[in-house]
């Protein structure tokens, strides 16, 4: 049984305010009001669902692969019941589209495209099909079917010729060949999708060629019936280019044309082929299904990644711009803020300061034109009530906002500094921070209107020598300078709040702690403080999050997690109760992100970050304010814009190669994965209980990013495991032959899972070749002019191992794609990678690696290409890490290693594996391979003289089982084994030996729903007389197995 399913979504349907999904073979049913999921009904399994069609009346068409299934659908205060109406109805051909009747007198009647350009019309009540065929016999990938009232049916059918044909036939002439009315040629690819809406009378088709192209339809008006097609007149109107990859589906709305394809855009038209929006819609993954309701208000998208989401068809409709005028046209701003009274400060380009808001208008406020005229640096405090300036001689000044008048009212100007002042922060509501030249700072406390100099620190030596950032934390002063560094200082012992000048000695005029070009050359953007985080922003695309921890008594930071935005420059982070917003620029357009649904909710096309702009969230309303053309803008955002969620949520974007469960002791399933879009992610599946049928659910915690390819395998080392928390090292390889250790912990709040109580570090990265940089690097060095060919090792398989005698030390056994076998060892306490040996193997791709204990032996299996498992005694390569001897007296250097026994199970490669032991040196082996063969081994391992040798007793495979190569084995305590390969089937097989027979016999199989299956793993399944597998290849399905 399917208890949870995300892989490629191929159909969406709005009816009313519900949204029906095709997932696999499942329909499920969402509330679109609240984005809450109702009810899931298996409709044409084992196929998966590829259209929803909408009938007369309760019923639905849903058609996948060659059945179409007739769906009632009945809804009753807050739920939808579907039933499926009798059986799914099968056919010998594809199903492409289908259509309901038109007529009244046949609402139970279909017309049903199929992929060799033939057309049923189908009654589904008397089980009666009427066949019509093209006379252009071949084969279709996209199409679609209109009728009449008169049972005239008319076919747009797509085909992998490049041509659209268009047929009609009557529901009389039946056994004759129906000739083509028309051939619409143009495309230079196959053809997707054809539609034809007749509001507008346009023919929209999409193609390989990357284009959507509208045909206008010229019909009489005195035609009817077939005649009408007969005599149109269709002509080519628009070609539509702004797609990257091919276009999947476009759908017509009134005046828009909406299409979406392979490079992940939701793409909005007018139908003169003008670009209204693009919304870069499911984060990489192709977008396979669209749907705009009736009302022409949304779109909604179904994509490769599993997601559902529902976005406005008018962009920024939420949000009113509006500009401010100034009195004069001479007065050019310089710089805006605004107020928490949502009245703003404007610094014209001649020095002059001016206020304004909706009850007092456009004021000037008095300003030291000597002092400002030519240079000025603005902020504006934390709680939007003062505004700060500096000049180029040091001087400060300060205004206050006074909410009684509505007026700004200087309260403080004194000299700061003996130079130009540079940058200038608010630290909290009375205390900033100001720099100069040389990077001298100050941090100043605002007391009785009187600046009062707490703290004189030194910025550390850089080309461009100032903050651009800062924040305060107890007593730690983190700043962010312009070399794109991250700098610690001490003020005091008490912090910045209780420090008196008296006090300044204490403090530390240089750095304590430097975190060096972290977020490249262009600067650090902001630092901001969330519980025990310090998040930075910059102009490198990325969000850092770094751990405040206490070391010696002394606040620090370690490095955790980095997360990459969709925008190149990443401003500043905005915490509410709810989310954390990124806010940002992605070349001219503002961007506000949304981290906890992992969408861009807003653009506005501003010109870019090198302006002035400010925002401000007050009273629920989001307001926007930025200088363009000389003009000061503001954009307001309606309250419900920032909380628009997904319907379902996405997974990983590409397929995924490896997925872990991280142990708990209170048993949730908790797993990390990682795949061919390099994401390591962690996700939380909850409600997979047996009795929680149509709870299930799963929430990514986390997405960690730095591996440069794909991520083929993980290995996994638990350090902690109570009822309060779990501490593990991830060990992850793959492509460029890249290998990255990571720590993740979550700990527990009365047995709940928190997304904000996961932390993940970034602990160690090694490349077998070095990085990029460092290759280069070698080369320029080279006294003579080389070729480097290197066709970048890929990890394929690794194992983790702690050594007993030297806890702080794991081995690391890795299979390599260039026929090594090689070993490293991690220091925990170090973080240090270091390479331990290299076995070759015969220059055979190592697929599959595996380590256990036998005795006080460390036994590796590998599996290569080759089809034969062998046998490697590691104890020598233990030895050398426990002594830590120097390179000349290591073991491994002296003797080479070689395996001590070989078993050739299979004609080829060997993907899956699964040990166990059955007893004292007795152990079984099941393996699956590229011949499509299903093999078990039962062996005796002996020890004579501490020789280790290895007998063969019994075996057992069948190569029918699976029709394709197995790509995924358990071998299951209670005595059952589980398998799948690429053909998606998953088997159960109950083995059992008695010490003179080894038997196996086929007791359940059933099909996945997940394509191109890469493995399985086995979850916590909170019921003991159940299993719980997880299969995973282009998405992930759990499906549960009852003894």
């Amino acid at each position: 049984m399917s208890e949870l399913l995300s892989t490629d979504v191929l159909a969406v349907l709005s009816v009313g305010d519900y949204i029906f999904v095709g997932i696999g073979y499942t329909l499920r049913v969402y509330k679109k009001s609240t984005n809450n999921f109702i009810s899931k009904l298996d409709v044409c399994y084992p196929d998966k669902i590829h259209g929803i069609v909408k009938g007369p009346g309760n019923y639905l068409a849903v058609f996948g692969g060659k059945q179409i299934g007739i769906v009632e659908v009945k809804s009753s205060n807050k739920t939808v019941l579907t039933t499926l109406y009798n059986a799914v109805h099968r056919f010998n051909d594809w199903v492409i589209a289908a259509s309901w009747c038109s007529s009244n007198n046949e609402p139970s009647k279909l017309a049903i495209l199929f992929a060799h350009n033939c057309l049923y019309v189908y009654d589904w009540l008397k089980n009666e099909a009427k066949e019509f065929q093209c006379e252009e016999k071949c084969i279709l990938y996209g199409g679609s079917v209109t009728s009449d009232k008169a049972d005239n049916f008319v076919v747009f059918a797509g085909t992998v010729f490049q041509e659209i044909f268009i047929w009609a036939v009557r529901n009389f002439n039946i056994g004759e060949e129906v000739p083509i009315l028309h051939r619409l040629r143009g495309h230079n690819g196959v053809i997707f999708s054809v539609t034809f809406d007749p509001i507008t009378s346009l023919i929209c088709s999409t193609s390989d060629d990357r284009t959507i192209r509208l045909w206008s339809v010229g019909i009489n008006s005195s035609d009817n019936g077939i005649q009408k097609w007969k005599n149109a007149n269709i002509s080519l109107m628009t070609t539509i280019f702004g797609h990257t990859a091919r276009v999947w589906r476009a759908a017509i709305r009134k005046d828009f044309v909406i299409s979406i394809g392979e490079d992940s855009l939701v793409c909005i038209w007018t139908k003169r082929g003008t670009l209204i929006n693009k919304i870069e819609a499911h984060h990489g993954a192709p977008i396979w299904s669209i749907d705009v309701p009736e009302d022409g208000n949304t779109i909604i998208t179904g994509g490769g990644d599993g997601a559902v989401h529902v976005w406005p068809l008018r962009a920024n409709t939420n949000f009113v711009t509006k500009i401010i005028p100034l009195e004069s046209s001479n007065d050019v701003p310089k710089h805006i803020g605004l107020l928490n009274s949502t009245s703003m400060v404007i610094i014209t380009q001649t020095g002059k300061m001016l206020t304004q808001n909706k009850e007092s208008g456009l004021k000037e406020v008095s300003l030291d034109t000597t002092k400002y005229a030519s240079y000025i640096v603005m902020q504006i405090s934390p709680d939007r009530k003062r505004v700060s300036l500096a000049s180029l001689n040091g001087y400060l000044t300060l205004y206050e906002d006074n909410s009684e008048t509505r007026c700004l009212q200087r309260v403080l100007e004194q000299k700061i500094m003996d130079s130009k002042v540079l940058s200038m922060h608010w630290l909290n509501e009375d205390s900033l921070l100001v720099c100069g030249l040389e990077g001298c700072m100050k941090t100043v406390k605002i007391v009785q209107g009187s600046a009062l100099v707490i703290s004189n620190h030194l910025l550390p030596q850089s080309r461009e020598r100032w903050t651009t950032t800062a924040v305060v934390h107890e007593n730690l002063l983190i700043c962010g300078d312009r070399a794109g560094s991250i700098h610690l200082f001490r003020i005091g012992d008490v912090g910045i709040d209780n420090l008196l000048t008296d006090q300044t000695n204490s403090c530390h005029i240089h750095p304590f702690q430097s975190l060096l070009k972290i977020h490249g050359r262009l600067g650090v953007h902001s630092c901001k403080i969330i519980e025990d985080k310090l998040l930075t922003t910059g102009r490198d695309g990325t969000l850092r999050f770094y751990k405040l921890q206490k070391i010696d008594g002394q606040k620090t930071i370690s490095p955790l997690q980095i997360d990459k935005m969709p925008m190149d420059w990443v401003s500043i982070t905005l915490k509410t109760c709810t989310d954390l917003y990124v806010l940002g620029f992605k070349e001219v357009d503002f961007v506000l992100y949304s981290t906890a649904h992992q969408r861009v909710l807003l653009r506005i096309r501003c010109g870019g970050g090198h302006r002035s702009w400010d925002y401000v969230l007050n009273d629920g309303n989001f307001y926007f304010t930025y200088i363009r053309d000389k003009q000061i803008h503001v954009a307001k955002c309606e309250p419900n814009f920032l909380a628009t969620l997904a319907v379902e949520n996405g997974f990983h974007t590409k397929e995924v190669y490896c997925i872990q469960p991280i142990p708990t002791s209170i048993g949730h399933n908790i797993l990390i994965s990682g795949g061919e879009d390099r994401i390591l992610r962690v996700t939380h599946i909850n409600g997979c209980g047996s009795d929680s049928n149509n709870n299930q659910k799963f929430t990514s915690m986390a997405l960690l990013s730095g591996h440069i390819s794909s991520i083929k395998t993980l290995s996994l080392i638990n350090l902690q495991n109570t009822a309060e928390c779990t501490r593990n090292l991830i060990f992850s390889g793959g492509g460029r032959a890249q290998l990255k250790v990571w720590l993740i912990s979550l700990t527990f709040e009365k047995n709940a899972v928190h997304v904000g109580n996961l932390t993940c570090v970034e602990l160690a990265s090694h490349m077998l070749r070095g990085t990029d940089q460092q290759q280069r690097k070698s080369l320029q060095q080279e006294s003579h002019q080389c070729h480097y060919m290197d066709p970048e090792t890929r990890y394929m398989s690794i194992n983790a191992y702690r050594i007993p005698r030297k806890p702080n030390f794991i081995l690391l056994l890795l299979g390599c794609s260039d026929g090594f076998l090689r070993i490293f060892s991690y220091d925990i306490e170090t973080r240090n990678i270091s390479t331990r040996t290299a076995i070759p193997y015969y220059n055979r791709c190592i697929l599959m690696t595996h380590l256990f204990n036998y005795e006080e032996n460390l036994i590796a299996l590998t599996m290569a290409t080759d089809g034969i498992v062998n046998f490697w005694c590691l104890n020598d390569v233990v030895d050398d890490i426990v002594e830590d001897l120097p390179d000349k007296d290591k073991l491994v250097s002296k003797i080479p290693i070689l395996p001590f026994a070989k078993l050739g199970l299979h004609q080829c490669g060997i993907n899956s594996y699964d040990l166990k032991m059955l007893k004292e040196s007795l152990f079984i082996l099941a393996t699956g391979g590229d011949d499509n063969l299903l093999c078990l081994v039962v062996f005796e391992i002996k020890s004579e003289n501490g020789v280790l040798s290895l007998h063969k007793i019994r075996k057992w495979n069948s190569a029918s089982s699976h029709s394709t190569q197995v790509t995924g084995l358990i071998l299951n305590e209670s005595g059952s084994l589980f398998s799948v390969g690429i053909d998606q089937k998953v088997l159960t097989f109950n083995y059992r030996y008695d010490d003179i027979k080894l038997i196996v016999s086929l007791v359940h199989d059933t099909i996945t729903s997940v394509a191109d299956v890469q493995g399985m793993t086995m979850c916590y399944a909170n019921d003991v007389d159940s299993t719980l597998l997880c299969t995973y290849g282009k998405g992930f399905e759990l499906i549960r197995r009852t003894r």
